[in-house]
């Protein structure tokens, strides 16, 4: 994944229920800035860490849902819940997302929204393969074409690389939001926001990477013109 020199980097999981109360915020600041927004997938639960769908889990998982339900507004399907056949395991739907960013990066956010709406509100097995290939074809994509990188070697790469993004940048929770401006990371927020709080946040954000950044051409300039603190030393070899 090739990062420009300034975005915005999302940290979020489909199988996330913040994340999926927290999208349509998401989606409305992205049309609203300039900066480039990039997804970067968390991993919830993935591989080793997944889990059956048994009882614990699904009071687990209603409570929370619930609790984003009233927070959102968002529509819950809660059915998918009593499948005792499902398990937990976020690592497909990631890899999916991957692959859709890999082959159209303006494709991705589509992929990843539609993707929790067929969770959440429709209670389609959102790590079933067939679900992936549906929503590639509805928005375009090759269903051959998808399934050959999901499936690829290099797919399975790029996902841990995200994994390992996020474990690096020191996210533990998400969603997650976070500017990037020459390799500087700059937190914005961590877990959900309505659209006015995500504003501030990006603002506030990006206002203060602009004054940082400032500074330090100011400091620069004064180094380079030797102003302010330069002076030549006694043997001459500072001059």
């Amino acid at each position: 994944m090739l990062i420009p020199d300034k975005a915005i980097l999302y940290a979020g999981d489909p199988m996330c229920s913040s994340c999926y109360g927290f999208s349509p915020a998401l989606e409305q600041a992205m049309h609203e800035y300039e900066v480039p927004f990039i997804p970067v997938m968390g991993g919830l639960r993935p591989g080793a860490n997944s889990e059956a769908m048994d009882d614990r889990l699904s009071r687990f998982l209603e409570h929370h849902w619930k609790q984003v339900e009233r927070l959102t507004g968002r529509p819950f399907d809660y059915s998918i819940l009593s499948r005792r056949d499902f398990r937990y395991d976020t690592e497909p739907s990631c890899r999916a997302v991957v692959a859709v960013r890999e082959m159209r990066t303006d494709l991705a956010f589509p992929f990843y929204f539609a993707l929790q709406s067929a969770f959440y509100a429709r209670a389609e097995n959102p790590t079933d393969e067939q679900t992936f290939i549906r929503i590639a074809q509805e928005l375009g994509i090759d269903a051959d074409a998808f399934v050959q990188a999901y499936h690829s070697e290099e797919n399975a790469y790029e996902t841990k690389q995200d994994f390992q993004l996020c474990h690096a940048l020191q996210i533990t929770g998400f969603p997650a939001l976070m500017y990037i401006e020459n390799r500087v990371a700059w937190p914005i927020a961590k877990g959900y926001r309505d659209l006015d709080d995500l504003r501030a946040a990006i603002d506030h954000t990006l206002k203060a990477a602009a004054e940082n950044a400032a500074e330090k051409r100011e400091a620069n300039t004064v180094k380079n013109t030797g102003v302010a603190g330069e002076s030549c030393a006694t043997d001459g070899s500072g001059c």
